[in-house]
């Protein structure tokens, strides 16, 4: 891997941030791909090596932050590929997509949101330099929330801000929410596949307490899960299902997601 490469042995550190090298021991297991499903069985991807594997990592106050490992380098594979033209990425991390995607004649300017000051300068003074084309780069220093009602003006927008779909969700919805305000962008989320495997968990739930006839006030929230669910509940109360081909299409990645965009 070409950023594997460069990045090879690059150690750092910028306030409570440390880049290191860090490993997988031999045999150890780790989710490889983004998971999948086949008639509604999810489907986990697990990889392990033979021999001790390093990988570049990113450690806040002795907690991994974020690494680059064969996870994420197998979930961004398909932006890479399809990204061209313009692109604006929210969240710079450790710079993985835009090294990738910079190295292709076919992506022209590359505008990075980030946030952390911390992120920013450790990437600026130990990472940018290994960028063969770093000159298509530019790092604006922004909240990605500040862009949820503007035209980004970007071919591509590629989203990276979370550390799983449970942490992402309402981020997730969020952006999906504003896509609306950048109709000649395309959006592409790392991790995307997975959000809708969760909705769909999600609505099964609500299904599951519905044919057990179990009692719950679908008004009160403890967290975000209970507010989707709630939704879901709200938009379907009076939905009947009478066949399967209906239950597939209510749990279709396009109705779980449309029934919580749909205000």
């Amino acid at each position: 891997n070409p950023y594997y490469q460069a990045m090879n042995g690059v150690k750092a550190k910028e306030g409570d941030y440390e880049l290191k090298i860090d490993k997988y021991v031999p045999f150890e297991l780790f989710a490889y791909q983004d998971m999948s499903s086949e008639d509604y069985i999810e489907i986990n991807s697990l990889g392990y090596f033979k021999d001790e594997f390093p990988f570049i990592a990113l450690n806040h106050k002795g907690v991994t932050w974020m690494n680059i490992t064969p996870n994420e380098i197998e979930t961004m594979e398909k932006s890479i590929n399809e990204i061209k033209g313009t692109v604006t990425v929210f969240g710079l991390g450790l710079g993985y997509l835009p090294f990738m995607i910079s190295n292709k004649k076919e992506v022209a300017k590359i505008k990075v949101i980030e946030n952390d000051p911390n992120i920013i300068k450790l990437f600026k003074d130990n990472l940018l330099d290994y960028f063969p084309n770093k000159s298509k780069i530019e790092i604006v220093k922004d909240d990605a929330l500040n862009y949820l009602n503007k035209d980004i003006k970007s071919d591509y927008a590629f989203i990276d801000l979370w550390h799983s779909p449970e942490d992402g969700l309402e981020l997730f919805l969020k952006f999906k929410k504003s896509e609306k305000h950048s109709k000649s962008t395309t959006y592409l989320y790392w991790l995307e596949s997975s959000f809708y495997l969760y909705l769909r968990r999600l609505m099964m739930t609500l299904i599951e307490e519905s044919i057990d006839n179990q009692k719950h006030d679908y008004s009160k929230e403890n967290n975000y899960e209970d507010h989707i669910i709630n939704t879901y509940y709200k938009k379907t109360k009076d939905l009947v299902l009478t066949n399967k081909a209906q239950l597939d299409n209510l749990l279709s990645d396009k109705s779980l997601l449309d029934l919580l965009l749909d205000d």
